[in-house]
């Protein structure tokens, strides 16, 4: 399910990609996500990321596009978890790098479809703009789990206060997930599973991950001696 992006869209993704980076040498490429599967109420993405040179991830993006049903505070995509797994089809017992549950995960929220007339309005126990989002914007990871398959809405129609487990990006909003430095190794594949609230399965949306090359050992050597030079100029 991808989206092609507007020009203002790539400007904002831009922006928000220079914010995450931790390197200039770091590339945001695309990924091509495809239907994984269900479980309970959430509906499962999977993407590879195949890599020649040994690297490591920085950050996801993922992108919020438009045709989402639902509107108020569930606007746009819903994000149960977004995790890393080395292997294709995991287990229970396999071991998933997830997000960073700090700042350095954060929304840029999308637009809030009938704000003023949605019957999906912000509630006391979820006061968030969007559901999963404290008033400031930032994520409330005790509602968003980003780590867990824990998406739940227990009442039909869906309502704030028989929801949990995840976050909503407002429509064309955006998710960057901060994840600990993960080593993939040389001519080998990791996955990226994303996991959507059924009740938000209908829309499209866009993943781009952040992938940095480790330098090889020549390399590693000359950024070493760089070191010492400056170590002995400071010195003087």
């Amino acid at each position: 399910m991808t989206k092609r992006l507007s020009l203002t869209k790539i400007l904002l993704f831009t922006l928000v990609i220079a914010a995450v980076a931790s390197t200039a040498q770091a590339a945001f490429i695309p990924l091509n996500m495809q239907y994984y599967g269900n479980s309970s109420q959430t509906r499962i993405y999977r993407g590879e990321l195949s890599v020649t040179q040994a690297s490591y991830v920085i950050d996801t993006v993922i992108y919020s596009g438009d045709g989402f049903p639902l509107d108020g505070v569930f606007s746009g995509l819903g994000i149960d978890f977004v995790g890393w797994n080395f292997s294709d089809t995991p287990t229970g017992t396999d071991p998933w790098v997830t997000p960073e549950e700090s700042g350095n995960t954060f929304v840029y929220p999308g637009t809030i479809i009938n704000e003023a007339t949605s019957p999906y309005q912000p509630t006391a126990t979820h006061p968030g703009k969007l559901f999963g989002l404290n008033l400031d914007n930032s994520i409330n990871f005790a509602t968003a789990t980003l780590g867990n398959g824990d998406a739940y809405f227990g009442t039909s129609p869906i309502a704030p206060d028989t929801s949990a487990g995840y976050v909503c990006l407002g429509e064309e909003g955006i998710l960057s997930a901060r994840f600990p430095v993960t080593i993939i190794p040389e001519n080998s594949s990791i996955y990226l599973f994303i996991g959507i609230p059924t009740a938000h399965e209908v829309g499209c949306f866009a993943a781009y991950v952040g992938v940095c090359p480790i330098p090889e050992p020549a390399t590693l050597a000359i950024l070493g001696l760089g070191s010492l030079v400056i170590m002995r100029r400071k010195k003087k």
